[in-house]
């Protein structure tokens, strides 16, 4: 598991870095800076020019930082047949029960439940039910009704649902194909480049998003300006394509590294092709872990602020995009209602995915 644990250390920690909504939510207000949104008041001013020599120096710094990562992580991969577990016919998976850990277990998952998921959702609803926000009361609780949601832009948000639906199901698709075939030949060849291929998969995750989008924002005003991207739909797709080349190879790249080379060398003994090889015996092998991350990622498309913020237009808006500018503006009611009915349409795909991961566990 030592890959695993290692890439989601090493993402976690990036993207932790990178992370602009909830520290813009909570701290902004305040003047409470991170990263990110340093680098937001930086290149979004009211009474100067954006101070674009400041945010590349600390992207190159960060470029920096993605470098000596990437090469850690490579120093893994390379020795990738310590952690081949899955085999020919003698592979089963086995279960262990917890034992005594069981209640700490449990006490750890249940208290993460409620104050990461069950808590926020109670606020939620609280805020969606009032005028104007205001701490729990039983006056508070009196003056709650449906009024938020009457209110609802529905054409505005018809028209971000969809441009997300679209993002949502395009973005996976490509960027876990891309992914497959980078995982592949990082892991699975003896290509000289591959510790290059796995930097530059690496590299999208390692620069904040706010300056990944700035960037993006230039090229198709200066450089591509020939083509009709600026404002587009496709532009945004194309960048969350590349910013999801990191967590998809990094998924991707712990499932192939469990797989043993003597189920390929079989393979090939007997005649399959390459292209073969990988679509009937590696993609089988890694469902879930495909399964899961496209799920995933389309997940982390429908949460996408950041990006889609830099390079909104009204053609091009998304529900995350709506939800910040009624936050932005102080209609919290409105907001919280928003994400309600976001969430309720999210449900049916979680529970589907649930359904299909547990029948899975169980026939194994």
């Amino acid at each position: 598991m030592l890959p695993g644990i290692l890439a989601s250390t090493v993402y976690v920690f990036t993207i932790s870095i990178g992370s602009f909504d909830t520290p813009a939510i909570i701290g902004l207000s305040n003047r409470v800076f991170t990263f990110s949104t340093f680098v937001y008041t930086q290149s979004i001013t009211t009474d100067a020019l954006p101070d674009y020599g400041s945010i590349a120096a600390m992207s190159a710094l960060m470029a920096l930082i993605a470098a000596l990562l990437s090469y850690g992580y490579s120093t893994v991969i390379s020795r990738s047949h310590q952690y081949q577990v899955v085999t020919g016919k003698g592979y089963r998976p086995y279960r262990y029960q917890l034992g005594k850990w069981g209640i700490p277990a449990w006490t750890f998952i249940g208290s993460y439940f409620f104050l990461s998921k069950l808590l926020p959702l109670l606020l939620l609803l609280w805020a969606s039910g009032l005028r104007y926000f205001q701490p729990p009361s039983m006056k508070a609780f009196a003056s709650l009704s449906f009024q938020n949601f009457r209110d609802i832009p529905f054409d505005l948000v018809t028209r971000g649902s969809w441009n997300t639906a679209i993002l949502m199901v395009v973005t996976p698709t490509v960027a876990i194909l891309i992914c497959f075939g980078f995982s592949w030949m990082v892991v699975r060849t003896k290509l000289r480049l591959r510790t290059l291929l796995d930097f530059f998969a690496f590299l999208p995750t390692a620069i904040p998003s706010i300056i990944f989008g700035v960037g993006a924002l230039f090229v198709a005003l200066f450089v591509l300006k020939g083509l009709p991207l600026y404002g587009s739909l496709t532009l945004l797709a194309i960048v969350y394509v590349v910013e999801r080349l990191t967590f998809g190879t990094r998924v991707l790249n712990s499932a192939l590294i469990q797989i043993h080379h003597d189920l390929e060398e079989a393979a090939t003994v007997s005649g399959a092709t390459g292209f073969t090889t990988a679509r009937s015996i590696l993609a089988p092998l890694v469902w879930p872990a495909l399964l899961s991350g496209w799920l995933w990622m389309a997940l982390l498309t429908l949460r996408e602020l950041t990006l889609a913020t830099i390079l909104f237009t009204p053609n091009n808006v998304t529900l995350p995009v709506v939800v910040w500018n009624f936050w932005n503006s102080g209609n919290f009611g409105i907001a919280s209602a928003i994400t309600l009915l976001l969430m309720s349409c999210l449900a049916p795909l979680v529970m589907i995915y649930w359904a299909l991961g547990r029948r899975r566990l169980m026939g194994a």
